[in-house]
């Protein structure tokens, strides 16, 4: 099923767009600071982006907190490497849960995982861990093609 499009705030208040990472593979995140289990999700999902920085793109999506609350968060996480702070190519705010809405998300975290065509190949409703991650990109990232 195709994603749907959405333009989400970072927070400086930049807008993006879903479609504007087409043709990259996309990890959208529905996380918040009082999700127990986002905290242990969120050093699995910042190790995903190090481990294809030229191949996703996260988009991370606080939902219905303020940004002070979620940047906070986000730079207190404790990382696989035992430092501090995390950050994705979008870390977006969903105030009042509209696209958690429209993407139908069931609990917390919900994740997406999108291929370069807009397609979602796999929906996580509650937490996953890197290697179900790992496994869940398989289908999602592009396929490397040989000269």
């Amino acid at each position: 099923k195709l994603a749907p499009d959405f333009a989400v705030s970072d927070f400086s208040g930049t807008r993006f767009r879903l479609s504007d990472f087409r043709g990259k593979a996309v990890v959208v995140n529905f996380w918040a600071t009082w999700c127990l289990f986002c905290a242990l999700e969120m050093p699995d999902l910042y190790q995903l982006k190090l481990n294809h920085a030229d191949d996703l793109v996260i988009v991370s999506v606080n939902r219905r907190e303020r940004v002070g609350s979620a940047r906070e968060y986000l730079g207190n996480v404790t990382r696989k490497d035992g430092g501090k702070g995390v950050a994705f190519d979008v870390n977006g705010l969903d105030p009042d849960d509209t696209l958690y809405s429209e993407y139908r998300a069931l609990g917390m975290p919900a994740s997406f995982f999108i291929d370069a065509n807009g397609v979602i190949t796999h929906i996580a409703n509650g937490p996953i861990l890197l290697d179900k991650m790992e496994e869940a990109l398989l289908d999602t990232l592009p396929v490397a093609t040989g000269d």
